[in-house]
């Protein structure tokens, strides 16, 4: 598949935080899932996440496993700088640096000096 193909069956992930929801974590990745299968069976195989905590983190666990059934699906990690998720509490970070891990590549959407220009 060239690099034209996978962006037009792509499939991005970034929502809200666990304290934003207005369902249960349980019912949350429960749609997730749902999405992600949907997705998976319209061809999707490659994803994308932008590893906040909450839905996107989730989603990214969710593609994770299910690239554990299917080798074709790939996930990337689309983060906002390199130092996010070192604030947060140890069980977040565990899930980032897993996600990290498993995606198959990754990018910082902003470099340490263009925040720097920006604050």
């Amino acid at each position: 598949m060239k690099i034209n193909d996978e962006r037009l069956k792509s499939c991005c992930f970034t929502g809200h935080r666990p304290v934003k929801l207005m369902t249960s974590e349980e019912d949350t990745r429960q749609w997730l899932e749902r999405q992600i299968d949907h997705a998976i069976s319209d061809g999707y195989q490659h994803f994308i996440t932008g590893c906040a905590m909450g839905v996107d983190i989730w989603a990214g666990e969710i593609v994770l496993r299910k690239r554990g059934e299917n080798p074709a699906i790939r996930l990337a990690a689309a983060n906002p700088w390199p130092e996010m998720g070192d604030h947060w509490n140890p069980f977040w970070q565990k899930k980032y640096r897993n996600i990290l891990r498993g995606a198959l590549t990754g990018s910082y959407v902003y470099d340490k000096i263009y925040l720097d220009q920006i604050y």
